[in-house]
């Protein structure tokens, strides 16, 4: 993912009120957005927020039926005022929902034909995952 975008990728899983980082490789440009594994952010804000939210709670509400028709959720500037961030969700083989796969970059470098590109290698990715995962179980 980072080689394919030049941005930084993670993987994360919601635990009650917050999300977790599970992993993460931070993007090669010494400008970028930056967290470290095992971060726990709110569920307030962010791509993979929505994502996270939308495949995990039961209540109905605009932002989650979008995420839904969709299939991803783009976040410009939500969290940090500074990051763009595109996420789509991860299933295993049984349709499982396991986590929200993201691309993250600085908004001035993390255009929109940038945020598609990534969207494709996201999609891609998590469609390798669910082959990986079908087979752990």
């Amino acid at each position: 993912m980072v080689e394919a975008t030049g941005e930084t990728a993670s993987f994360y899983v919601r635990q009650g009120d917050v999300r977790i980082c599970l992993f993460r490789e931070n993007s090669p440009h010494s400008a970028r957005h930056h967290l470290d594994e095992g971060v726990q952010l709110p569920l307030s804000a962010g791509a993979s927020a929505h994502v996270l939210l939308a495949y995990s709670d039961a209540k109905r509400t605009k932002s989650k039926k979008s995420v839904l028709e969709r299939g991803h959720y783009v976040s410009l500037g939500e969290r940090d005022p500074h990051v763009a961030a595109v996420s789509v969700p991860v299933f295993d083989a049984g349709e499982h929902f396991r986590g929200a796969l993201a691309a993250s970059g600085l908004i001035s470098r993390f255009n929109e034909k940038k945020r598609q590109q990534a969207l494709s290698e996201l999609r891609a990715a998590a469609q390798r995952l669910r082959s990986v995962l079908s087979a752990t179980e």
